[in-house]
């Protein structure tokens, strides 16, 4: 059931229900920080991204979504809109809706965030680019990182899969058309 509810009420999850350890997540501080800045920009993402969370006695503890209480929080945000899990639900469920709730399952397709997305954009989101072929002393212009590409035209094709191997072994996003 969803439910705006009043920060106060809300609590970390520090393990206080048996059977469900504390969060395990954490944030860093420039990712913090974008968290906090893209709650300013797009407050609506909390309604369509609402917390997670159980009654426990007179408060609710948050199952998913701690980060975006500790941000929401410092930023004075007075309450938050929440989905509501029923009091009693089995802790193996909350356990695994902890957890799942923060995996990633999909990838992304590197060559389309180049062509089709503004570097600046994604990076003022907070998404992580990787630096593909940096070496130790210089990290790459991330720009750079999303806008080269290498077409390899091979007419063999144990020869071809070896090169694909052996790029990524080296940690460059390759695919193959």
């Amino acid at each position: 059931m969803k439910q705006t509810i009043k920060i106060h009420l809300l609590e970390y999850n520090t393990g206080q229900i048996e059977g469900l350890p504390a969060n395990p997540r954490f944030i860093k501080d420039d990712k913090y920080e974008k968290l906090k800045m893209s709650l300013q920009e797009d407050p609506e993402m909390l309604e369509l991204r609402e917390l997670l969370v159980v009654p426990l006695d007179k408060i609710f503890v948050v199952i998913a979504g701690n980060m975006r209480l500790r941000a929401a929080s410092e930023l004075g945000i007075k309450e938050l809109p929440c989905k509501v899990i029923a009091a009693g639900t089995d802790p193996a469920t909350l356990r695994a809706i902890s957890i799942k709730d923060n995996i990633s399952y999909g990838n992304h397709d590197w060559d389309m965030l180049a062509n089709e997305w503004e570097v600046e954009e994604l990076e003022h989101w907070g998404l992580d680019i990787p630096d593909l072929g940096a070496d130790e002393e210089e990290a790459p212009n991330t720009e750079k990182i999303l806008s080269k590409k290498l077409i390899i035209e091979c007419g063999d094709l144990n020869e071809l899969e070896k090169l694909y191997g052996e790029l990524q072994d080296r940690g460059f996003v390759c695919s193959l058309k």
